[in-house]
C-alpha cells in the first residue's frame, strides 16, 4: 500500500556546525526509497518504485566518479511479490579450538 508521502534518500553534510540534507537525485524515484545500507561503494536500499516485483523491492547502486549509478532492481531471485526490507550484509567469523595449533575458523 502506497503511503500518503514520498520518502527519498539523502546525504547529510555538516557545514560550519550545521547539518544540511541534500537529496540524492540520481537515486530518487517515483516511489518511496528508504532503508539504505552502504558498504564500500555499494548501496542497497528498499523501494516501492514502479517496475518492481511487488510491494517494496531491493535495489542496488554503485558509487564512482562522484555520483551513484542508476538503481538496479535485484530481480526475482531476491525480490518477491511481497515486501523486502532493511538489507544488511555482514560477515560472521568465529574461531574454535581445543588447544595449541588446533584452531578452526568458521564463517557464515
Amino acid at each position: 500500500m502506497k503511503a500518503d508521502y514520498n520518502q527519498d534518500l539523502a546525504t547529510v553534510l555538516q557545514k560550519e556546525g550545521k547539518a544540511e540534507a541534500e537529496l540524492v537525485r540520481e537515486l530518487s524515484g517515483d516511489g518511496n526509497d528508504k532503508c539504505p545500507y552502504i558498504i564500500n561503494n555499494l548501496m542497497v536500499f528498499t523501494s516501492d518504485r514502479s517496475g518492481g516485483q511487488g510491494g517494496f523491492d531491493l535495489y542496488f547502486s554503485k558509487y564512482g566518479n562522484g555520483s551513484w549509478s542508476p538503481p538496479v532492481n535485484m530481480g526475482d531471485k531476491i525480490n518477491s511479490p511481497k515486501d523486502e526490507y532493511r538489507p544488511i550484509v555482514n560477515d560472521f567469523y568465529i574461531g574454535r579450538g581445543g588447544g595449541l595449533n588446533d584452531l578452526l575458523i568458521f564463517s557464515s
